[in-house]
């Protein structure tokens, strides 16, 4: 499960985390993602998608969860 807050490299971080999965022969990666993540877009959305695409790159199976909004006190 990948899960990374906001942080300028974002996709540098998650680059390394979906490599170190897939050396370590993880099968299925789950990446919380941005709602409307999207090569086009810019900010955390465009980050997002650039992770997703790697993730897809790499050859592991995978699973995007793009949640809009959370519900928290």
């Amino acid at each position: 499960m990948l899960i990374t807050r906001h942080v300028p490299d974002l996709f540098e971080l998650e680059v390394e985390f979906i490599n170190a999965a897939k050396a370590a022969g993880v099968g299925r990666l789950v990446k919380s993602s941005a709602f409307g993540a999207t090569l086009d877009q810019q900010g955390a959305k465009l980050l997002h998608a650039r992770s997703e695409q790697a993730v897809r790159q790499s050859g592991m199976k995978w699973t995007f969860l793009r949640p809009q909004f959370f519900m928290q006190r």
